[in-house]
């Protein structure tokens, strides 16, 4: 190999972990944006005098177009490569943070949340997408913990941290600085260094729009991986309806907890799956399972929920 490839390739590493970086930032911004209305709920209901059933609506919202953009997110990310889809969807998820910040109108909060909600369904996607496309796969593993990781921090952040500074600053003069920060991380993937070497590695990585729908095709016959999806739908579900949206009212209206504790116990929720996600990881490498780790944990989340309810 000579000395002007090596060059390159180790270019092409620390440009896909610098981009690697704002991808993770980007998936915990968005994972904070979509858990913030469990913090932010009751004010809205006083102080905008929204009712349950149009907080439930405006919440919804953004999980069906997160749900909507999962599969132009593959596809996007396939053919146009991943820096460019961060800098639209960054984009568009700022625009969103913008709307909802200064909003007073349940339309217009439905249009944000919409834009956010679309926008950050891209995240995950295109920060896996250069771990397992740019770095070496040994680094796979690491970086896609990192990852998840990096996600659910931010949503912790929309916990007691949260509930703590609305309790000396308005939501709308928090979520002022929430949205400066999402136009300094358009800004940086807009601007971001190397770009020769990202034209040449987005060349280099995209697949045809066909390859995408064949493989797409190909994986939809497989049982197992629906499954799979069933599965994640399941658990994951029961731990977003609690954690992102009701359980600082559930916590605080039916049980009679203080808001900071019922804040903190959602908080908590999101530390353990970001800090257990290895723990789970390691026990499945350590057995050469993945079934058995996976059905505990669906037994202890059963087990857990019936205690908590």
């Amino acid at each position: 190999m000579t000395s002007k490839s090596k060059n390159f390739k180790q270019s092409i590493r620390v440009f896909a972990v610098y981009l690697w970086g704002l991808g993770a930032i980007f998936y915990s911004y968005e994972f904070g944006l979509r858990t913030s209305m469990n913090a932010i709920s009751q004010d809205m209901i006083h102080i905008l005098d929204f009712n349950a059933s149009e907080i439930s609506i405006i919440a919804s919202i953004f999980y069906w177009f997160y749900v909507l953009a999962q599969i132009p997110a593959g596809i996007s990310v396939d053919k146009f490569g991943p820096r460019k889809v961060l800098i639209v969807t960054t984009f568009f998820c700022m625009a969103g943070a913008i709307v909802f910040t200064f909003s007073s109108h349940f339309l217009f909060f439905c249009i944000a949340r919409a834009l956010m909600g679309f926008a950050g369904g891209f995240a995950f996607v295109s920060t896996l997408k250069i771990a397992s496309y740019w770095l070496p796969d040994r680094w796979f593993p690491l970086f896609a913990g990192l990852t998840q990781f990096m996600g659910y921090i931010g949503a912790a952040l929309t916990g007691l941290p949260l509930v703590g500074l609305m309790k000396v600053y308005h939501w709308r003069t928090i979520f002022i600085f929430v949205t400066i920060i999402g136009v300094v991380l358009f800004l940086f993937n807009l601007f971001s260094s190397f770009e020769s070497v990202a034209k040449k590695a987005d060349e280099e990585e995209r697949s045809t729009f066909s390859d995408t729908i064949v493989n797409m095709l190909r994986i939809s016959k497989n049982p197992q991986v629906i499954f799979n999806g069933l599965y994640c739908t399941f658990v994951m579900g029961a731990t977003a309806v609690f954690a992102d949206l009701w359980g600082i009212d559930y916590l605080f209206t039916v049980k009679n907890i203080p808001v900071s504790i019922a804040a903190s116990a959602c908080s908590i929720v999101f530390i353990g799956v970001a800090t257990l996600s290895p723990f789970w990881g390691f026990i499945a490498s350590l057995l050469k399972s993945s079934k058995i780790p996976l059905v505990w944990s669906a037994i202890l989340s059963v087990f857990t929920t019936i205690l908590l309810l």
